[in-house]
């Protein structure tokens, strides 16, 4: 046990000053978070694949559904915007924008492809994976991430990255 002296000097030493500066990212380190980050813009801009599989309407697998015809193929980079009925999918590779109707993804080695228009999904239609149904997590505009510490008191680095992603060069630190 430490004495109620050494208690409130520890307390000093990794509370915030109280004073505020706005400074730049690039000296941001050590520093802690003055305020919340609202974000400026949607990152990425639209739901993108978080694994290789197939896109699919997330109804047609609770109803059972395990077979599927393969409308066309999407990769990071390109867009498929055909929209899927509950009996189609779309070959899907991470990192892709996910099409119309695509409201989840069955990874592909939960699948069978027999030929170059069917797929099948294995025991019940795949697993989810990364929550969302198979969609990379998405920070949307207006998203607000509080401020946070990790041990000794600094905002972890990753919080000044987040800032840095949408075109911030500084943010109000203690």
């Amino acid at each position: 046990m430490i004495s109620v002296q050494k208690a409130w000097d520890e307390i000093a030493r990794v509370a915030p000053s109280g004073k505020i500066d706005t400074v730049a990212l690039s000296d941001a380190a050590g520093r802690i978070l003055a305020e919340p980050i609202l974000a400026q813009h949607s990152q990425p801009p639209r739901d993108v694949s978080a694994m290789d599989g197939y896109g699919v309407r997330f109804e047609a697998i609770a109803e059972g559904q395990t077979q599927f015809t393969v409308i066309g193929e999407v990769a990071a980079g390109q867009v498929f915007d055909t929209a899927i009925t509950s009996t189609q999918a779309v070959r899907i590779f991470t990192g892709a924008p996910v099409s119309p109707g695509v409201t989840h993804v069955i990874v592909q080695e939960d699948t069978e492809r027999d030929d170059a228009k069917e797929v099948r999904a294995r025991s019940g239609g795949g697993r989810e994976e990364g929550g969302g149904g198979g969609r990379c997590h998405r920070v949307r505009r207006g998203d607000i991430r509080q401020p946070a510490t990790v041990s000794g008191g600094t905002s972890p680095m990753s919080y000044f990255s987040f800032v840095a992603s949408y075109s911030f060069a500084s943010h109000p630190l203690f």
